[in-house]
């Protein structure tokens, strides 16, 4: 599996050095990717060649939760590690669009990126116009974490994910079960706001994944990672009551609660999005629950083309 996020604030806070080696929301990452890569929770786990666990005794390999801070790190790492042929999961936070992933300011030159059509050609996955999915090196679990990634089929092409429907073409993946997961409108970026809510990003993120390798299914992870009752930044999801405001309860290292209040009225509005699972809702670590499928929550409308 490869994981992986840009830095999001449009504003310089909080700052880059918050997002690379040893700061606090690259610290925040590097925890929820220990839940999928790091042997110490009594459950298998998935390789990487591309992250590295925080590991004690790994003779000086150096953490690593995948800040793409430059081009020559995604063209030169994570396109090879993504291209291999064992690697088939997948996890991306940043700035997202139906065709690009990218860190802030994406106009300026230079500005870390990477085009669904990159990754169709890294994988020799692609959509015809008019044909079927011509598919070669096909993905099982994909989460582009960003806004609108869902609003067009081009992620689900590029990594070659087959969708529930028409005629079940799920049913047709010689990988068998899979899933990408994305928002189907823009949505609240927790990193891109606060130092304080970037690190509760992360352990959102780390609940979702300790979820999903303890066997959950991703209907059960989404729906859990994106309650308000436990977090201070649940996935920004339509529905679960914070579309116009959001007051949530923090705490401080010295044990003290305060409230966290943001409103649609003001310069830290809320925007919410249905999450969508383009094929099984049902889709877990090591195999799916029919039952959990097409849940309607989770159902991209019909008429996306």
């Amino acid at each position: 599996m490869d994981f992986a996020y840009f830095y999001t604030p449009e504003h310089g806070t909080p700052t880059t050095a918050d997002f690379s080696r040893n700061g606090a929301i690259w610290n925040s990452m590097l925890m929820a990717l220990d839940y999928l890569i790091m042997p110490a929770f009594g459950y298998p786990v998935y390789d990487s060649f591309f992250n590295q666990d925080y590991c004690f005794d790994c003779q000086g390999q150096l953490p690593n939760p995948g800040f793409l801070s430059s081009m020559s790190i995604i063209t030169n790492d994570l396109f090879i590690d993504m291209a291999n042929g064992v690697t088939k999961q997948f996890y991306c936070h940043g700035h997202g669009s139906p065709n690009c992933m990218h860190a802030a300011n994406y106009y300026d030159n230079g500005v870390p990126h990477f085009l669904q059509e990159e990754i169709g050609n890294q994988l020799n996955n692609h959509m015809a116009p008019g044909g079927p999915l011509s598919a070669q090196n096909l993905y099982r679990f994909v989460f582009m974490d960003g806004c609108s990634t869902v609003a067009w089929p081009d992620w689900e092409y590029a990594f070659g994910i087959y969708p529930l429907d028409p005629a079940n073409q799920a049913g047709k993946s010689p990988c068998g079960p899979q899933a990408l997961v994305g928002y189907f409108r823009p949505v609240a970026g927790w990193p891109a706001t606060s130092v304080q809510l970037g690190e509760a990003y992360g352990a959102t993120l780390g609940m979702f994944f300790n979820d999903w390798m303890n066997g959950c299914t991703l209907a059960e992870c989404i729906d859990q990672a994106s309650q308000t009752n436990w977090g201070m930044a649940p996935f920004p999801v339509t529905g679960h009551g914070y579309e116009n405001r959001i007051e949530l309860k923090g705490q401080d290292d010295a044990g003290n609660v305060y409230d966290i209040i943001y409103s649609r009225t003001n310069h830290n509005a809320i925007h919410t999005s249905p999450i969508y699972v383009i094929g099984h809702s049902g889709l877990t670590v090591t195999s799916f629950d029919p039952s959990q499928d097409g849940l309607p929550q989770y159902t991209r409308p019909s008429n996306i083309k």
